[in-house]
Parts: structure tokens; C-alpha cells; sequence
């Protein structure tokens, strides 16, 4: 197919990659930033010089260039697929390592990961990339696809660009199937020439490397769990030695990574309290016994929620009996209230109206429908506020002040409540016979 140094769609792909920069050094020159973006750049690598990144993304390259070489040996490698190894590692190999951090606090992280590269590789890596289109379409193309992407990514986070969204995706997508076919039809055009073996090597290429680097990523990602752990330990030890406690991280992990991610956070903390390694060892059960019940908890929660569903009335104590959407808007009605908290000194000691983008993204934060039906009222000498929202039960939440912060009043019933806080609707701080449901 194209057997050039470098593809037209490779060639297209600089040309976007400068006109950006292009582009943003233009925009630093004429806002005059260029001094603090390169007093924050020289910050963020000094950072990056004092970790153990630099070393570990070391260790990465040295072993894929070990598989690599070892590969070579046998039928799946040679030279003639230099420039497919470099592409993949300097789009999915790096992508990958990414990956052995994030995977520190999320699940699936990897499984998710080798599916992603693998449709990728079927669907574009591979057959999208057989063939360029010509270098005068490749270019306009490929500058509006990036475009495009950029459209896609941020038009996203507000739901007023929907429509610019929708657009953006759409020629992604037809841009996408031209490539498509016309690399097919090239192959076919092609067929008697092409080197068949060397096609297949480079299709099984990133199926057999990518699932490698997975590997050699899951130490790096139970290493940096390891190192996070151990940072809060000797925080929380105070200069004690915690090398026992260390001991007992380890040996009980046994390599897991799931078992490092169940001791992240303030948890470990208790680990570095503990005396010695028979206390560390008894804390980690205690640990993993305190999150099991926790979990429990949850999944009895979410059953009592499917089968309360439709009720009505109250419990013993007071709380509804359906209780669908209120643990979310009680969420969303508290992090509104941290907002006017922040903003009320910011705007000359008045509480803020402007809060139109804060309310739309509760939706996505705290898992509400869209639009949310979050309603906020402003006094007029902007002094009291407060936001009220009906569930899909009917039961209605409300939060909001009376005065400065920190003031806060809560609120919750079958009816909204008929204005601002006050004690007779309301209830100060925490929940009492006017927010019984506030828990």
C-alpha cells in the first residue's frame, strides 16, 4: 500500500500537529502569558524529575524494545516493521503507561484498555491506515478532523452545544468510513502486489504487543499503589519507623493490586498508627472487614430502594418510605450550597445568581435527570438564598441561608417550602422535625 517514509495521512497529521502550535504560540505571544507558561512548564518538569516516573517509563521502554528484539527472533518481527513499532509506541505505548496510574484507583482498568486498543486496531489503526487519501484531501481533512475532535471533547461538558456535538461527531464519523473504504477498495485494487506476510505481521503487530505491555504495566501500577500507600503510612507515623508495617502491606497484598486499591486513602493512615507487624497485619483485616460490611450496606440500600419503590408513607423514624433520588439530590443541594459559600466573598458578600452552569452539570455529577429542576432563589439584598428540587417521588428537598456563611438551613417535605429559611419552616445545621430526611 503506502510505502513511503511517510504516509500522506502521517504527512497531514504534522502539518495539523504545527498549525496548532502555531496557533497557540500566536495566542501566548499576543496575551503576553509566555513567562508564566514557561515558569509552570520548567515547575511541572522539575516534579516530573523528582518522582520515579522518569525511571520507571524507562524500565517500560527498555522492556517493549526487549520484547520487541526477542520477537524479532521469530516469525512475528523484523525491520520492516519499524515504523508501525514507533506509531504504536508513540500512540498507544504511552497511552498504556498512562494507564498503570489510573488503574491505582479504578477497576477494569486493563481489561478496558486491551479492548479499546483492539478495536482500534481493527477498525482504524489497521484498515483506516492501509491507504491515504491524497495529499491536498488529507490535509483539509485532517485539520477539520482534529477540529472536529476538539468540538466533540469540550461541547460536551455543556449541554448548550449539543447541536455543535452532534455535528462534530457526524463528520468524524463519515470522515472515518471514507477512510475505511477507500483503504478497502486500495487492498483490493492492490492485492496483487502487496506483500501479504509483511501485511500480516503488521496486523498481529499491536494484538500480541499490546497485551504485552499490560503486563509490564501491572507492576508499575502495584508499585505506584505501593508507593501511595507507604507515603500516608510515614505521614501518619510521624517519624516511627514502619518498615514491620511495610512488611505486612506487602506480604498481605501478595501482588494484588485490588488488595492495594482496598487500602488507599485515610485507611492507611491506620496502618502507619499501628504498633509494629502484628498490629498492621490484624489493621489490614479490620480494613478489608470494615469495607465488606460497607459494601453490604450499600447493595441493602439499593435493594430497599427497588423494593420500597412506590410507597408511601414513613418509616419508624420519620424518613420516607420511597426514597428514589434523595440521597442524590441531597448531594447535589449540599455541593450548590459549598458553591454560594465560595462565592458569596468573591462577589462583594452577596450570595450569586449566576450559577446557571454549576446547576445543569448536577446532572451528570450526582446522576439526576436533565434538565434537574434544581430551582435557586436570591434575596434581593442578596443576603439569603436558598435551592429547592422535587424528587421522582414527589418529596421535595431544600437548601440555603439566612445570613453569611456558614450559615445553612435544610429543609424537606411533601410541598416546597413557602420561602426563605426561617425556623418555622426550616431547620438550622442538622436534621430535625422540618428535614427529618436529611441523613
Amino acid at each position: 500500500m503506502d510505502d513511503a517514509l511517510l504516509t500522506n495521512r502521517e504527512i497531514a497529521s504534522l502539518v495539523t500537529l504545527a498549525a496548532f502550535v502555531m496557533l497557540a504560540i500566536v495566542a501566548v505571544v499576543r496575551d503576553g502569558s509566555g513567562g508564566q507558561i514557561l515558569q509552570a512548564g520548567r515547575s511541572a518538569f522539575a516534579t516530573l524529575v523528582s518522582t520515579k516516573i522518569p525511571l520507571l517509563f524507562a524500565g517500560y521502554v527498555g522492556c517493549v524494545a526487549a520484547t520487541v528484539a526477542l520477537a524479532s527472533r521469530w516469525w512475528l518481527w523484523d525491520t520492516a516493521l519499524l515504523k508501525a513499532t514507533v506509531v504504536w509506541c508513540l500512540i498507544s505505548g504511552i497511552g498504556l503507561f498512562g494507564k498503570a496510574f489510573s488503574a491505582v484507583e479504578e477497576k477494569g482498568v486493563f481489561v478496558g484498555a486491551l479492548k479499546r486498543v483492539v478495536a482500534a486496531v481493527v477498525v482504524f489503526e489497521f484498515i483506516a491506515n492501509l491507504a491515504s487519501f491524497p495529499l491536498w484531501v488529507e490535509i483539509p481533512a485532517g485539520l477539520l478532523a482534529s477540529l472536529c475532535t476538539l468540538l466533540a471533547v469540550f461541547g460536551s461538558q455543556d449541554a448548550e452545544h449539543a447541536g455543535v456535538v452532534k455535528m462534530a461527531n457526524t463528520y468524524l464519523g463519515i470522515f472515518g468510513v471514507a477512510a475505511i473504504g477507500w483503504a478497502a477498495w486500495r487492498l483490493v485494487d492492490d492485492w496483487s502486489d502487496i506483500d501479504r506476510v509483511l501485511l500480516l505481521r503488521e496486523f498481529l503487530l499491536p494484538l500480541w504487543l499490546t497485551p504485552v505491555a499490560l503486563l509490564l504495566i501491572y507492576p508499575l501500577s502495584w508499585f505506584a499503589a505501593y508507593e501511595g500507600v507507604r507515603a500516608r503510612m510515614r505521614f501518619a507515623a510521624n517519624g516511627r519507623p514502619i518498615r514491620p508495617q511495610r512488611l505486612a502491606v506487602m506480604i498481605r497484598s501478595a501482588g494484588r493490586l485490588g488488595a492495594l486499591r482496598e487500602l488507599q486513602g485515610t485507611d492507611s493512615w491506620r496502618l502507619g498508627r499501628a504498633d509494629g507487624f502484628r498490629a498492621a497485619w490484624r489493621e489490614i483485616g479490620d480494613i478489608k472487614q470494615d469495607q465488606r460490611e460497607e459494601r453490604e450496606a450499600q447493595l441493602a440500600a439499593e435493594r430497599r430502594l427497588e423494593l420500597n419503590a412506590g410507597l408511601v408513607g414513613t418509616d419508624s423514624t420519620g424518613k420516607q418510605l420511597d426514597q428514589r433520588e434523595h440521597a442524590e439530590t441531597m448531594q447535589a443541594l449540599r455541593w450548590l450550597a459549598t458553591c454560594q459559600m465560595g462565592h458569596y466573598r468573591n462577589r462583594g458578600n452577596r450570595y450569586y445568581e449566576g450559577l446557571e452552569i454549576i446547576i445543569d452539570d448536577l446532572s451528570d455529577k450526582y446522576g439526576l435527570p436533565r434538565p434537574n429542576g434544581v430551582v435557586m432563589h436570591i434575596s434581593r439584598d442578596g443576603q439569603s438564598w436558598y435551592a429547592v428540587r422535587r424528587t421522582i417521588t414527589g418529596h421535595w428537598f431544600a437548601i440555603g441561608a439566612a445570613g453569611p456563611p456558614s450559615d445553612q438551613w435544610l429543609y424537606d417535605g411533601p410541598a416546597a417550602p413557602s420561602g426563605f429559611p426561617d425556623e418555622a419552616e426550616w431547620e438550622q445545621w442538622a436534621p430535625g422535625d422540618n428535614a427529618p430526611n436529611w441523613t
